[in-house]
């Protein structure tokens, strides 16, 4: 009845996917950071996730608070409850 067709491979899909979630979720909280002057994560996820909601997952935005806490533009450095951390610009 399916036949020989393509196969979902998730694993790719991530792979595939992953670094263009982080960069969005690293777009979204910049300008979030233009927007309020500090928030938590836990309390804005949608918009911390935008167009990537339900692709991109809590690694993703890890991966994206780090790298911006490495470029000194956020001030957590996205270890540990990162989440429930108050976000600010240093």
């Amino acid at each position: 009845m399916f036949g020989d067709g393509p196969v979902f491979d998730a694993e790719q899909y991530k792979a595939e996917n992953a670094p263009r979630w982080s960069r969005t979720i690293e777009r979204n909280l910049v300008k979030m950071l233009e927007q309020h002057a500090s928030f938590k994560i836990v309390d804005r996820v949608p918009e911390v996730y935008g167009e990537v909601l339900g692709q991109a997952w809590a690694p993703h935005v890890r991966q994206a608070v780090k790298a911006l806490h490495r470029q000194g533009q956020i001030s957590g450095p996205g270890t540990g409850d990162f989440w429930k951390e108050v976000v600010w610009r240093p």
